[in-house]
């Protein structure tokens, strides 16, 4: 090797200026001969060669194009999609009721300061940083406009309900803006789709759901915030006999594995902008903390952790309820019962026992009798009270239905 000092330059050099990243040289000797070792690391962001942009993921090299390039460069910046300017949307064309909403939330949370208001829709949105000058930026726009998917096709947030089979039995969709939109799904969701059971809770009738709300709410949130919204495609929520599952069309950060995403981490919103508003109005935390709080929340309800899965075009949450009891025949639970025993242990093995006045009067006993006949149901081994006695439950002692 005759000049190994100029080599040691110039391959970095010539590296730079054909693929625009430094490599590292390494000078040293083997067996009485000059070396240079050139060490590449892995580029955070597209290599650009010839006049195109290239990616590598493992042992695959993918040529990006059209709206990957795009995307790509954007990242590289330092933007997402949903910073750029919506097209022919004025600040007139917002709804007002999203902004009252959103300011009545951030006000609770003393998240934004007395003078934004929706009085001055573009105080407001110079404050959330949703403007670039005078014009709104998609982020913006998808938020707080009555009408998102009119801008950006498939801003909404798509439920489904199936067979176990697979079989589409009846869907909703909800739409409106943005800010708004994570709150109403849920609400219809638990409304019309998502079994519940009544407990009682000191002199109130409250329902307990198959899957824990906060718990779905914070999910559905995350998947609005994280979306690809340049893929044009909705949020989905498939509701199964046995599960629950909502996907979301938008990768994990780079790097990101589901054990870090279930572990502890940092907050790193794929629309920061978008993120920030939600966390304004006290709808999310900026700390990475969601995903456990998930967790604990359905470990809390009995329920098995829910399931996270990764795929090429997004994110999958499977929820899965709590095991079912099985209700044994009348004569398997029932036998040497008086005949008002036998009535009450039915509808608490049924999960129908609500207040014992409402028992009482669905079976025509007196309430005095309800309240006899759980002690003695209680005492013979047959039921047992879940919670406190004056927030839990009566539920039948039996075996459990995996």
């Amino acid at each position: 090797m005759k000049d190994p000092e100029k080599l040691m330059e110039d391959i970095p050099n010539g590296v730079k200026d054909k693929l625009r990243f430094l490599p590292v040289t390494e000078r040293f000797s083997d067996g009485g001969k000059e070396c240079i070792c050139v060490i590449v690391r892995p580029q955070k962001h597209p290599v650009y060669y010839d006049g195109q942009y290239y990616s590598r993921t493992g042992s695959v090299t993918t040529l990006l194009e059209g709206h990957e390039l795009t995307l790509a460069l954007m990242k590289r910046e330092g933007i997402s999609w949903t910073d750029r300017i919506a097209d022919n949307i004025s600040i007139g064309d917002l709804s007002k009721e999203a902004a009252d909403y959103f300011v009545n939330l951030a006000r609770d949370r003393g998240r934004i300061p007395v003078y934004a208001g929706s009085d001055d829709m573009r105080a407001l949105l110079k404050h959330l940083d949703l403007l670039d000058g005078d014009d709104i930026k998609i982020a913006g726009a998808l938020l707080f406009h009555p009408q998102p998917d009119h801008i950006v096709p498939g801003t909404t947030i798509d439920i489904g309900v199936f067979s176990e089979d697979g079989a589409l039995l009846r869907d909703d969709t909800t739409a409106g803006p943005l800010i708004m939109q994570p709150d109403k799904a849920v609400e219809v969701l638990y409304e019309r789709y998502i079994q519940g059971t009544y407990y009682i809770d000191g002199m109130d009738r409250r329902m307990r759901y198959d899957y824990p709300k906060e718990a779905v709410r914070e999910c559905v949130m995350n998947a609005v915030i994280h979306k690809e919204y340049s893929r044009f495609l909705p949020v989905t929520i498939r509701v199964y006999p046995d599960r629950l599952e909502i996907f979301n069309h938008g990768k994990l950060p780079d790097g990101w594995t589901i054990e870090k995403l279930i572990g502890e981490h940092g907050s790193e919103p794929r629309n920061f902008r978008m993120a920030k508003v939600f966390y304004d109005a006290g709808r999310i935390e900026k700390w990475g903390i969601g995903i456990g709080m998930i967790m604990r929340s359905c470990r809390n309800a009995g329920m098995p952790d829910p399931k996270f899965e990764i795929f090429s075009d997004g994110l999958r949450v499977t929820f899965r309820p709590a095991a079912k009891l099985k209700i044994h025949s009348a004569t398997a639970n029932t036998e040497g019962l008086t005949p008002s025993e036998k009535k009450v242990y039915a509808v608490i093995a049924e999960g129908k026992f609500t207040t014992a006045e409402e028992a009482a009067s669905s079976l025509g006993l007196s309430v005095v009798t309800v309240k006899r006949t759980t002690v003695k149901l209680k005492e013979k081994g047959l039921i047992r009270r879940t919670g406190s006695k004056k927030t839990g439950d009566w539920e039948s002692i039996c075996e459990i239905n995996q």
